[in-house]
């Protein structure tokens, strides 16, 4: 019966954060929220990137490696070492952390609270990008 459970916490999150993000798309931001990045020029997504939470970074990982952007072979036991040692998916960690599913959902939140979204981003920059995450995750295996 818990693992039922935990299997549909995780969707239900998951599917918040797609609508999050499906909702960010659409909607102008508030004064003084937090700028999307995605391609915009002069954004410094290097400091954004290497910034954001270790976790957050992780949950970025898996949207590059679940989409290609980045080797299989190189991704994966990255994503695995990193997701076990951060509790990225911890089923004993009910309440969450929003910050693992919004890097899953393509938002990497530097620590000014900017947001580099990887689906705005054309493919090369997506490509970039995810190469940045894991180059700033090597030391953190």
């Amino acid at each position: 019966m818990r693992p039922v459970f935990l299997w549909c916490a995780a969707m239900a999150v998951s599917l918040l954060a797609v609508h999050a993000v499906a909702r960010a798309q659409t909607t102008p931001a508030a004064p003084g929220a937090p700028a999307s990045v995605g391609t915009a020029p002069g954004a410094n997504v290097g400091a954004i990137v290497s910034g954001a939470k270790t976790i957050n970074r992780v949950g970025a990982l898996s949207y590059c490696v679940a989409n290609h952007y980045v080797s299989y072979e190189q991704g994966w036991p990255m994503l695995q070492s990193l997701s076990a040692s951060t509790g990225a998916v911890d089923p004993k960690n009910e309440s969450g952390n929003m910050d693992y599913p919004s890097g899953v959902a393509s938002l990497l939140i530097g620590p000014k609270d900017e947001i580099v979204s990887l689906d705005k981003a054309d493919v090369p920059a997506r490509q970039k990008i995810c190469g940045q995450v894991m180059a700033s995750l090597q030391s953190a295996t």
